[in-house]
């Protein structure tokens, strides 16, 4: 299974990579800060928000295997996904629990009872409604970000100006 989890995020992180590449492009944004602000955030927001559509991100679809509720054997919520997805930023940790552990599980998997099982027909869909809200939640916060971080590049940007010229 560890295998599988593996060539999985790498589809995951490729195709994010391509996708961050391609809205880069069609944007065509011209000040360098902000941009790497942009996509990086964009890239963040797909890595938080890739499993949450049953338990499966693209990677996982294609490797046959999907995150489920360890309790309820059932798809894990888009919630629990986003939770487990937010512990990729401290990859260190993650890694190191990910080699050591024998099931191949990582921190997020502990942190929200889920574990990752080769994909299962049948089981019950994830709620459109709870999908569709978790990942707007998750936008509107990286949104929130993008606009202070704009807002605070602009400030200074204008009061460099003023104090040089």
């Amino acid at each position: 299974m560890k295998e599988k989890r593996i060539i999985a995020f790498l589809i995951d992180a490729f195709s994010i990579v391509f996708l961050t590449i391609i809205v880069r492009l069609i944007l065509n944004v011209d000040d360098a800060q902000l941009s790497l602000m942009f996509f990086s955030l964009l890239a963040s927001f797909l890595i938080i928000c890739k499993d949450c559509c049953n338990g499966n991100s693209f990677g996982k679809y294609l490797m046959k295997i999907q995150i489920i509720d360890e309790r309820k054997m059932q798809p894990a919520s888009p919630f629990k996904c986003v939770i487990c997805n937010y512990l990729y930023f401290i990859w260190i940790v993650e890694l190191i629990m990910f080699l050591c552990s024998k099931s191949g599980n990582r921190l997020g998997d502990y942190f929200t009872r889920t574990k990752v099982v080769e994909r299962v027909e049948g089981l019950r869909e994830i709620d459109k409604l709870r999908l569709i809200l978790t990942v707007f939640l998750v936008a509107l916060f990286f949104v929130l970000i993008y606009i202070y971080v704009y807002l605070s590049v602009s400030h200074t940007k204008t009061l460099f100006s003023l104090i040089i010229g």
